[in-house]
């Protein structure tokens, strides 16, 4: 089996980990894989210490000369079974290059995610016929991709949830997230892991903890959020001035030790608008952090409200705020909840499974 992964990803995030592991994980089924990308792309470093062939672009338009000619050179020069295509993006450049070339290879799709709005172009490339498989990311991702599918295309639809690693990771250096926030001891912390993007939802981070801190009048707590800033940011911290909360919040930025950071969290907390996973509820399973969350994604697929964690409506600011209040109150709800998630993680959401499942749909598609 000669695979060929290709993403056009420029940052890193939750999709990055999940393909950097899917392409470890294969290793040990003796898959042969290569990786095209752009020059800039995260995982050129982190692929360095395997033995995958990486074979990277300048930056171009997915669709240019320069990509067709390229991609068509690849597939022929390494042989190769099958196409793996990791974002939206590249699947833009496969289908304007088997338009032109009809590269004769079986192809899969991972959606990842829910789009704000699909356009007319995007809907076509979605229901090209040389897509062999599309694999969504959960089932909420499936029902929402079935508005783009033409119902003919339904049958290429399946899920395949994601995984994170079952090892628990410690920092070469330990970081003590109380005193690098300058925080009391006995304070209890928030914590949100996200980019700044429309998706996640952000503002809705701060009017739950508005309405914890000025509503609620719960002050012994500190938000810290962990994630790439960008033109939106600005917006989040004029919201944070308004309300008078900068002594309860943190701006990180991105850090590369969140697998040390996150287990010092008291409670995570979602608060996304769209997701098609996200693997980030998955590490605070893993880690027995009680979850908060809108419900979306996998957590819309399998995490039962009151269960496995408390979940919210998209947008229902007061009803995360008050769920927070409770397991603050009562930790033996949180320890129930973080319990019972566990299992839910190990049964369910590791990264042997996924990528098991992964491969054994590989074979399914190459045998079709």
């Amino acid at each position: 089996m000669n695979v060929l992964h290709i993403s056009g990803a420029h940052v890193w995030g939750g999709n990055e980990q999940q393909l950097l592991s899917l392409i470890i994980g294969l290793q040990d089924y003796n898959v042969k894989q290569s990786f095209f990308c752009f020059n800039n792309s995260p995982l050129i470093e982190k692929l360095g210490q395997t033995d995958i062939t990486i074979l990277p672009i300048p930056k171009c338009r997915h669709g240019s000369k320069k990509y067709i000619k390229f991609l068509k050179e690849i597939v022929i020069s390494q042989k190769i079974d099958l196409i793996h295509l990791h974002t939206s993006a590249s699947l833009t450049g496969y289908v304007v290059t088997d338009i032109f070339h009809k590269l004769g290879v079986k192809v899969i799709f991972s959606k990842k995610a829910v789009s704000r709005k699909t356009s007319f172009l995007s809907r076509i490339k979605y229901n090209y016929k040389g897509i062999d498989s599309i694999v969504c990311v959960s089932a909420y991702v499936m029902q929402y991709f079935k508005t783009v599918l033409n119902s003919k295309n339904y049958h290429k639809l399946s899920v395949i949830y994601d995984g994170v690693t079952e090892k628990v990771y410690k920092s070469p250096v330990e970081i003590n997230l109380k005193e690098v926030l300058n925080v009391d001891i006995s304070t209890f912390i928030i914590g949100n892991i996200a980019n700044h993007t429309r998706a996640k939802n952000l503002p809705l981070l701060v009017e739950t903890l508005n309405y914890l801190v000025n509503n609620l009048n719960i002050r012994d707590i500190h938000l810290v959020q962990i994630g790439y800033f960008s033109k939106r940011t600005e917006s989040l911290r004029e919201m944070i001035k308004k309300y008078n909360l900068e002594q309860y919040i943190t701006f990180l930025g991105f850090s590369d030790n969140t697998h040390s950071l996150h287990p010092q969290f008291n409670v995570f907390l979602l608060t996304s608008e769209r997701e098609g996973g996200p693997t980030v509820i998955l590490e605070s399973f893993k880690h027995k952090i009680p979850v908060v969350s809108t419900k979306v994604g996998l957590v819309d697929d399998c995490v039962k409200h009151g269960t496995h964690a408390y979940v919210a409506e998209v947008g229902d600011f007061k009803s995360l705020a008050e769920s927070i209040s409770k397991l603050k109150n009562d930790k033996r709800i949180g320890k129930n909840f973080a319990n019972n998630a566990s299992d839910l993680f190990f049964n369910k959401f590791t990264e042997k499974k996924f990528v098991f499942d992964t491969y054994a749909h590989y074979n399914k598609i190459l045998q079709d």
